[in-house]
């Protein structure tokens, strides 16, 4: 890996010991505590909540196999809106003709 490769945090790490703090990049917080660059991750709570669906079916999906991509960090389910956007997209059906009772 390449100098140009390392984290800004890590490089900092090889800083002489007085200019460290100066030299690590702050982090944004945007809300409940992620990072604006980082992924956002939502509960099957709050997923259940945006879809009007029982968490029960969530959790019936990720046995089965379906829906969209979840995360687990430490025993806990989480979602990255990006995954669950793109699963929405991946799933929009137009309307068929006799749809409309044609």
């Amino acid at each position: 890996m390449s100098s140009s490769e390392v984290s800004p945090v890590f490089s900092a790490l090889n800083q002489p010991n007085g200019n460290r703090k100066a030299s690590i990049p702050e982090l944004t917080v945007g809300r409940r505590g992620t990072t604006n660059s980082g992924p956002r991750l939502i509960s099957t709570k709050e997923l259940s909540k945006m879809w009007d669906m029982p968490e029960s079916t969530l959790r019936y999906w990720r046995c089965a196999g379906i829906g969209p991509t979840y995360v687990k960090l430490g025993g806990r389910i989480k979602y990255d809106l990006a995954d669950v956007e793109a699963y929405v997209r991946a799933n929009k059906r137009k309307p068929s003709v006799r749809a409309h009772g044609g």
